[in-house]
């Protein structure tokens, strides 16, 4: 028994250490749009990703399924869980997607899950990485330093623990005097760190909606504070002071180049970084696609383009009932969701004044008005075979369609009638009475001229 038991214990022993070899290692939450989180595999064990979860403020409970891994963790390894990978081009590490909904405003807890295990937990402060700087594990402590996705985090506390060692060694052979000689050829290593090239990034989504608000931000990587100048490539330009997040809309289909501008100086008039950014802009078509009945009314919502849209503050109204969709709620390109009432609480009498407006306020989508109205029905006539005396002929198979019109469209097409035989009958009338006046004329006419006639000769007797 006691075997059976030890031997347990070494299994799930064995079983957890795999997990305790995977850690959360990066955190990029600033903007929200662009989230990432890199994983490092410290175990001997290549691992799957996509039977994690990663749980935070937009999905304490359930947490955030990972999915569209490119491959497996390999041990001693970086990946990436982002929420738009597409943003990664080329990459080397492992990359997967997840819908990230960190907090950026305010205190957030990050963990990793497995089978309702938790593997690693990161409390991540409110501004502890913004402005373009993700949160980092560095020599076991965790703080704001520019973003190194799928590389090891290095500052220039290693240069500093490496000396260290050094001196440890020297102190060990030689005297004071060569104590202070190589605390001083320490502090000259620093000084000949080779800072970072100064580097201007655009953070965009690659497709956008038109009418639909995206957000725009400005990434600044070893540079100095200054003046941005931005060209949206549809006649509208603007200027921002330092790293600012800020949204934008375009009204029209297309693609659209973005261009942005960096002076180190208000005065300057020749800029010293650039930065570029094709954007697509392409029709938003979601629509309500279907409805329950009397007990069951569901709403059913379709994406019908092949992109994801992000319908987080949209609004789904009916006369005085309103339902808002919570944050990180994403129709994927070509999928629909299904509401319960029991979410909406909508019932059958809302059907024909059903609303989907976006987080603008403006109408995507007005289901009493989608209601196909009834087509025109045909009826089908069978010939019955016709016999005549000089052959015999059979119409097998000959069909006659004929309309069917609506008892409505009969009855206003009887009125257009009998108006139009109206008229008809009042331009006979018409028509006869000049013609009777004149017949009437003519004769009154012929009988005066007789008697005018008459009247002009004498009888003579001879």
């Amino acid at each position: 028994m006691f075997k059976k038991f030890l031997l347990i214990v070494i299994f799930f022993s064995g079983f957890h250490s795999i997990y305790a070899g995977v850690i959360i290692n990066e955190i990029f939450y600033s903007p929200t749009s662009k989230q990432w989180i890199e994983i490092y595999n410290d175990s001997n064990d290549a691992i799957d990703l996509t039977q994690y979860k990663i749980l935070d403020a937009g999905a304490a409970i359930n947490g955030h399924g990972i999915s569209l891994c490119s491959g497996l963790l390999s041990p001693n390894s970086y990946a990436i869980i982002a929420k738009v990978p597409e943003d990664f081009s080329n990459p080397t590490f492992a990359l997967c997607k997840s819908a990230l909904g960190i907090k950026s405003t305010a205190e957030d807890t990050v963990i990793l899950k497995i089978n309702s295990e938790t593997v690693d937990t990161v409390l991540v402060p409110e501004g502890s990485a913004i402005g373009g700087d993700s949160f980092q594990l560095i020599n076991g402590s965790w703080s704001g330093a520019p973003p190194t996705p799928g590389v090891e985090n290095i500052t220039s506390s290693n240069n500093e623990n490496s000396n260290e060692s050094s001196d440890v060694e020297n102190n060990s052979s030689n005297s004071t005097s060569s104590n202070s000689s190589s605390s001083s050829s320490k502090s000259s290593k620093k000084t000949e760190t080779v800072p970072l090239k100064p580097k201007l990034r655009i953070i965009a989504p690659k497709v956008v909606f038109i009418n639909t608000p995206f957000e725009l931000q400005s990434e600044m990587i070893g540079g100095e504070k200054g003046k941005y100048f931005w060209n949206f490539g549809d006649g509208n330009t603007k200027e921002t002071k330092d790293v600012e997040t800020f949204s934008h809309t375009y009204f029209y289909e297309g693609e659209y180049l973005i261009s942005l501008e960096h002076f180190p100086k208000n005065l300057s008039k020749t800029p010293d970084l650039t930065a570029e950014v094709m954007v697509k802009v392409v029709p938003m078509s979601v629509s309500i696609s279907r409805v329950g009945d009397q007990k069951d009314f569901f709403i059913e919502l379709i994406n019908n383009t092949a992109y994801e849209v992000n319908v987080s503050g949209w609004i789904l109204s009916s006369l005085d009932k309103k339902f808002i969709f919570p944050r990180n709620t994403v129709i994927l390109g070509k999928k629909k969701i299904i509401l319960s009432p029991k979410v909406t609480n909508f019932d059958f009498l809302d059907k024909n004044n059903l609303k989907l407006n976006d987080q603008e306020g403006q109408l995507v989508f007005e289901y009493g008005k989608s209601l196909v109205k009834p087509k025109v029905a045909k009826r089908t006539t069978q010939i019955s075979p016709t016999v005549s005396d000089s052959n015999i002929s059979t119409n097998e198979g000959l069909v006659l369609e004929e309309n069917i019109i609506p008892n409505e469209d009969l009855l206003a097409q009887t009125l257009a009638s009998n108006k139009d035989n109206i008229s008809y009958l009042w331009t006979l009338v018409a028509l006869g009475l000049i013609s009777i006046s004149s017949i009437a004329v003519y004769f009154i006419r012929s009988k005066k001229i007789s008697n005018q006639l008459g009247h002009d000769f004498d009888i003579l007797d001879e």
